[in-house]
């Protein structure tokens, strides 16, 4: 029998192999102590997770990966016609792999005094209203009467940028750093007073030219832009209100979002922005009451990274609807806000060509626009929408869409919009957080109550058949007359009703359209 074997055998197992032969013996020692870590490391992270496609761990699931990798072999189609729902993920050069260097680049989970989330399953079944609390604003709706005998066929559309977690939290190496501090800045934030109700536009604490610069940091506690807190705040504002078509912005986390939604009914499709950035866009849909059939994205200039989406939705046998969702560049300065026309000439070739046979429209998205002049910025882009025949879910627009705080100034303006354009009526909206409210915290946006700079837009639209467009068109004088007494008055309850008795209009966006917006401004800017 062969005793066994223990560690002080070693010496005279290495003397009777390679006593008389050195080199032999030099080699082995050599292997053994290359293989050893080598083997630690794989015991530890599992064979495959050199390639981050194997671990078990990982966060993506076994069908992902799959997928993933078909797609990297063959390609990403830019346009999908007549495929089966599923969720799609690209970036505007229909390339899957940024989501290998996410992952592969992902920084270090922060520590927090809330639950770590470890994984997607974890994500998937969590309880967001328990999480949330009750921090979030309580919101109500402006609904509009309806017709006796008119059953509403109603899609209830959600347009929010979330906030991306690269553009809220500091990087990993400055996570325990506080808010820059400028030099001038000597008024403190509890000091400042909030802008007016009613006004807009750009608020500074310093004297001289606000310098945006990837390094400034938002005006509240480091605490509150921490992703694993944002997380339940962010999806529970998205579910609360049971949408059945989600229009985000500024999304770097797709997957994790995806993992929550997907399990309550919805598919999704996430395009990310060109080059180098890393958030991008993402539309949600209720699967029982919406089909895909097609998606196309859009890169809106080709000296810029923002980018576009446009989604076919059957309704059903006889009808569907195109979603469209993008991002228009930043910048507080008229040469952007001509630069932002531009991108909306690209889009609306774009949407042009892919709209078949007089389809509505519904176009959400952050346009960093105004609605009026502010700071010697004309608000271009909203008057072209408008002479393209685009009209506001909201009527009389709201106070407010973005009230960001920074420790040299604060932003409050209208960027984002839920704009529509075919025989679509609005049936209700949700009104946004009182101004008083907001501008009673001292930190603006985002803050303890609130996970966003930005704030959530809802509204109720219903599809009319083409048997009610008589109707609505034998009302077109009264409607103006009642539209025009309501833009004079302070109420935004009436206003919200003429918004949805405006009378219908064709849907089809022309190039003759398009041409006559662009004299318009010409005209305006001369």
């Amino acid at each position: 029998t062969v005793p066994p074997f223990h560690p002080s055998h070693m010496p005279s197992l290495l003397l009777a192999f390679g006593g008389d032969r050195p080199a032999v013996l030099f080699v082995f020692l050599v292997s053994l102590c290359a293989v050893g870590p080598v083997g630690l490391m794989l015991h530890r992270y599992g064979s495959s997770s050199l390639l981050r496609m194997g671990d078990s761990r990982s966060p993506f699931s076994r069908r992902q990966r799959e997928d993933f990798k078909q797609r990297r072999s063959r390609g990403t189609s830019l346009r999908r016609e007549n495929s089966d729902t599923g969720h799609d993920w690209a970036n505007a050069d229909g390339d899957s792999s940024h989501y290998y260097h996410s992952q592969r680049n992902k920084r270090p989970p922060y520590q927090s005094s809330s639950r770590v989330l470890e994984n997607l399953t974890e994500i998937a079944y969590m309880d967001v209203e328990s999480e949330a609390g009750s921090f979030l604003y309580n919101r109500t709706w402006l609904s509009v009467p309806l017709k006796d005998g008119v059953p509403p066929t109603k899609l209830r559309v959600l347009q929010f940028n979330i906030l991306a977690d690269c553009m809220a939290s500091p990087p990993c190496d400055d996570i325990n750093a506080e808010p820059q501090q400028l030099e001038g800045d000597t008024m403190r934030p509890s000091m400042r007073p909030p802008p007016p109700v009613g006004s807009f536009g750009l608020f500074k604490y310093i004297p001289g030219e606000i310098k945006w610069r990837n390094l400034r940091r938002f005006l509240c506690d480091k605490k509150f832009l921490v992703w694993r807190r944002r997380l339940p705040l962010l999806l529970h504002e998205i579910t609360r209100v049971d949408p059945d078509v989600i229009c985000l912005q500024e999304v770097d986390r797709y997957e994790e979002l995806y993992a929550y939604l997907h399990i309550r009914g919805f598919e999704g499709s996430f395009v990310k922005k060109s080059h180098r950035a890393k958030d991008g866009c993402a539309v949600f849909w209720k699967t029982s009451k919406l089909t895909n059939t097609a998606i196309e994205y859009v890169t809106l200039h080709a000296e810029n990274v923002h980018v576009a989406m446009m989604l076919r939705m059957k309704v059903s046998a006889r009808r569907s609807v195109i979603i469209v969702n993008t991002h228009l560049k930043a910048g507080l300065d008229q040469s952007y806000e001509d630069f932002r026309v531009e991108q909306l000439k690209c889009l609306l070739e774009k949407v042009k060509d892919f709209q078949q046979d007089s389809e509505d429209v519904i176009l959400c998205g952050d346009l960093n626009s105004h609605v009026e002049t502010y700071d010697n910025i004309k608000p271009i882009v909203y008057s072209f929408l408008k002479h393209c025949g685009f009209k506001n879910a909201y009527g009389r627009e709201p106070g407010y869409t973005h009230w960001g705080a920074w420790t040299d100034c604060e932003v409050k303006t209208i960027f984002d919009y839920i704009l529509y354009l075919g025989r679509i009526k609005v049936l209700r909206v949700l009104q946004v957080p009182p101004e008083a409210i907001v501008g009673s915290c001292p930190d603006r946006l985002p803050n303890q109550q609130y996970p966003s700079d930005h704030i959530s837009l809802v509204a109720d639209l219903q599809l009319v058949d083409d048997v009610d467009n008589s109707k609505d068109g034998s009302e077109a004088d009264r409607t103006r007359k009642n539209g025009a007494a309501v833009r004079g008055s302070k109420s935004s309850s009436s206003s919200s009703s003429s918004s949805s008795q405006t009378p219908i209009h064709s849907p089809i966006i022309s190039l003759s359209s398009i041409a006559h917006s662009i004299r318009y401004l010409l005209e305006r800017q001369g």
